[in-house]
């Protein structure tokens, strides 16, 4: 083969290439399912329960397929992962005959913001349907979380009880402690139809923690978020 045939072969191969190649912009939004899962070593008697609740993402996404199989998908999203959490507590003291029980209830809901920008690999199993895996980035835009809490005290002393209580509530908007950047890892799928609306489903693991600081002395803690997103898209450009 001389050099001719190879320049030609080049050149054909490039432009088969360019042909097959497809552009797709377009837009999406959805809801999120988020879980905070947090992790004690050495593990407590009494497992941490996992924070859990709705939010939503809105965003823009690029996909460019290099062929009729693979290809780049990036997105650029807004998103809000709300949880909502409920602790309770007892406690009793008994001194000199009387008994003291103090119990706690505690109901609250937060919201991280993010700023996400996954990279994803993309494969197209049939003319609609494909299916996407790749890193992320999540940037924190905010922070949000109130709650109100209720204590019943009931004192006994010999035939005698009282009982008093006593409610308690706040917010708080600070972002110290809650790390700036994470790093995550994104799988799902995603079907579209001829006019341009997709539907997609995906998971989102937090490889990064929650948290900036795990070490409290000789306890490490730490806190990852797993995201299920369902999205609405629809492309307004299709090459």
């Amino acid at each position: 083969m001389n050099i001719k045939h190879i320049l030609f072969a080049t050149a054909s191969f490039l432009l088969a290439g360019t042909v097959s190649a497809q552009l797709t912009i377009g837009a999406k939004a959805g809801l999120n399912y988020s879980i905070y899962g947090t992790k004690v070593d050495p593990e407590p008697e009494e497992k941490p329960e996992s924070d859990s609740g709705i939010g939503f993402h809105v965003g823009g996404f690029v996909n460019y397929n290099f062929s009729d199989k693979i290809g780049v998908r990036t997105e650029l999203l807004y998103s809000a992962r709300g949880t909502s959490f409920s602790d309770e507590t007892t406690s009793t003291t008994s001194v000199l005959g009387t008994t003291i029980t103090t119990k706690t209830e505690t109901d609250g809901s937060a919201t991280a913001s993010y700023i996400e920008l996954p990279i994803l690999l993309n494969f197209q199993a049939t003319e609609g349907l494909s299916f996407q895996a790749g890193p992320g980035l999540g940037f924190l835009m905010g922070y949000k979380s109130k709650f109100d809490s209720k204590s019943t005290t009931t004192t006994t002393t010999g035939s005698t009880t009282t009982t008093t209580t006593s409610e308690s509530s706040g917010d708080n908007s600070s972002t110290e402690g809650i790390r700036g950047m994470e790093l995550g890892l994104a799988v799902g799928g995603n079907y579209q139809l001829e006019n341009g609306l997709s539907f997609g489903l995906r998971y989102w693991r937090g490889l990064s923690t929650f948290n900036e600081e795990t070490e409290f002395g000789p306890v490490t803690v730490k806190t990852n978020a797993n995201v299920i997103q369902f999205s609405v898209g629809y492309a307004f450009i299709k090459d």
